[in-house]
């Protein structure tokens, strides 16, 4: 069963970040994404979070029969819509607000070779720099011990990821951090 996920907008303060923190402390799986996003691109995303397809999309007016989403009524807009979001869905390519394609840069990030790394197997209570990488991937506050806060995060992440959510950050663990880190470049 996939977890709900609530998605924070950047609005450009601090505040995301903290209303992201209290969230996740709370057990429930949370990401932060720029204020810019399309619906059709929120839309996207959610579908793709739950495995679903924009068969599944609907209208308020699917559920109430109230007049809305009235624009996209009034404007016949809903087939465009729909479209829209299943373009996002199928492709890495974003699109513009005008709906026209535009290639995201095909240039990878400058990086290292790939390391052959052991890391510390990490639970609450554990203290040090492996504590505060992680704290920083799960954007917790970065205090370098393990706490209450760091392990509700984690144990979110792992539960998302399809894991054991233990709130213990073993080998397995780190495998689906550094993948979600990879993901996001």
């Amino acid at each position: 069963m996939q977890q709900d996920m609530i998605v924070v907008l950047d609005l450009g303060s601090e505040q995301n970040t903290l209303i992201a923190r209290d969230i996740r402390a709370l057990g429930v799986y949370t990401e932060i994404h720029p204020h810019d996003l399309t619906t059709e691109q929120l839309a996207a995303l959610l579908l793709k979070q739950y495995g679903w397809g924009t068969d599944r999309l609907k209208r308020h007016y699917d559920a109430s029969r109230k007049h809305c989403p009235r624009r996209l009524m009034d404007e016949e807009k809903w087939p465009e819509f729909v479209k829209k979001t299943e373009l996002y869905m199928k492709n890495k390519n974003s699109q513009n607000k005008n709906g026209t394609a535009e290639s995201k840069s095909t240039k990878k990030p400058d990086t290292t070779e790939k390391l052959n790394v052991q890391l510390p197997i990490i639970r609450k209570n554990s203290t040090g720099s492996a504590v505060s990488m992680l704290q920083a991937m799960l954007q917790v506050k970065v205090d370098g011990i393990f706490g209450t806060q760091t392990e509700t995060s984690l144990k979110a992440f792992q539960k998302n990821v399809k894991i054991t959510a233990d709130g213990i950050c073993g080998a397995e663990t780190w495998k689906k951090v550094v993948e979600h880190m990879n993901a996001d470049r």
